[in-house]
């Protein structure tokens, strides 16, 4: 009896788990402005640098395109130009947010494109390609027609559809925990990073570091040891964190969102690494940011009609609107 009690008690505990994960609603804009940060990062990439800085020629790739077994854009299309064009139409498509379930898959195609056959890459490119891909059968299960559209409860779609959707959002967010575990924990096996003078070096660094008009500001803020070692040992701290913050509650989780996302913002302030920043800040809404609670632009036409209007910021939506 006293087994079958406990085994009844985890059933029903089990029961209620499952029912209140499938009950959310991962088809709103968080997932969508996501993809569009996504977008936004291989946009800025393709149209800000030409393609002979994106795909350096040399004596082993010849026209400076890697061709891997999977066929990428660049090697069906030999005129890296003519490439470069189509993927800035899909990006531009997937930033619109039309059609998620034809676009998700050419958005995976073009960031994996651009990640196995360029010559410029930085680790925001790998991770797009993952995201992307993790994201195409979210995309494709998505019952809207453009994914910026206001949750509702024709926009929920079935049980099943859910749930294999949220699935796929759960990976991602255990992805977002590893590459944050692995970045922090592999920090402090360097000793710059163990000794607290690695952000010493990295933003002082004559190619790498702070644009000549910010090094001056960080040559005397970090010359004092104290401070440097608290700017270095934050970081991977910060990471660490970062990664523990799957099994958190969603108000810890706001924190290190807020926290997190500040760091990328340095990143690429300091950097100069934006499309890193960006892949990463869409790779945290939805890693620390509730899928079913969207953001809600407030709007509101001459007539009393809603209409859109995205310079009136974000508010909560009424719980009411995604109601199981």
């Amino acid at each position: 009896m006293l087994k079958l009690r406990i085994l009844g008690r985890i059933d029903n505990w089990t029961s209620r788990r499952i029912g209140a994960f499938v009950s959310q609603n991962p088809f709103t804009n968080v997932y969508g402005a996501a993809r569009s940060i996504v977008a936004l990062s291989g946009l800025l990439v393709l149209i800000l640098n030409p393609a002979d800085i994106l795909f350096v020629a040399s004596p082993a790739t010849g026209t400076g395109v890697t061709c891997p077994s999977i066929p990428s854009l660049y090697c069906v299309i030999p005129d890296s130009g003519v490439a470069k064009i189509i993927a800035i139409v899909v990006l531009l498509a997937v930033i619109s947010g039309i059609l998620p379930q034809v676009t998700a898959p050419l958005h995976w195609w073009v960031a994996f494109s651009y990640q196995a056959s360029a010559t410029t890459l930085e680790g925001g490119d790998q991770i797009a390609a993952i995201i992307t891909l993790l994201l195409i059968p979210v995309a494709i299960l998505d019952p809207r027609w453009n994914h910026w559209i206001p949750v509702g409860r024709t926009h929920r779609g079935t049980q099943y559809r859910r749930a294999t959707a949220l699935l796929f959002l759960l990976l991602i967010q255990v992805q977002a925990s590893v590459i944050y575990l692995v970045a922090g924990v592999a920090k402090f096996a360097e000793p710059e990073w163990q000794d607290g003078t690695a952000m010493y070096y990295w933003l002082t660094h004559p190619v790498f570091g702070s644009p000549e008009w910010q090094s001056g500001i960080y040559l005397l803020v970090l010359s004092g040891p104290v401070v440097v070692t608290l700017v270095t040992w934050a970081v991977p701290v910060l990471e660490i964190v970062a990664a523990g913050a799957i099994f958190m509650q969603q108000e810890g989780k706001y924190v290190v969102l807020a926290l997190i996302m500040a760091m990328h913002v340095m990143i690429a302030v300091s950097m100069g690494l934006p499309a890193f920043s960006l892949v990463m800040i869409a790779l945290d809404l939805l890693y620390l940011w509730p899928v079913s609670k969207p953001f809600r632009f407030s709007w509101r036409s001459r007539s009393g009609a809603q209409t859109p209007s995205v310079s009136s910021g974000f508010t909560r939506l009424d719980s009411r609107a995604y109601q199981p």
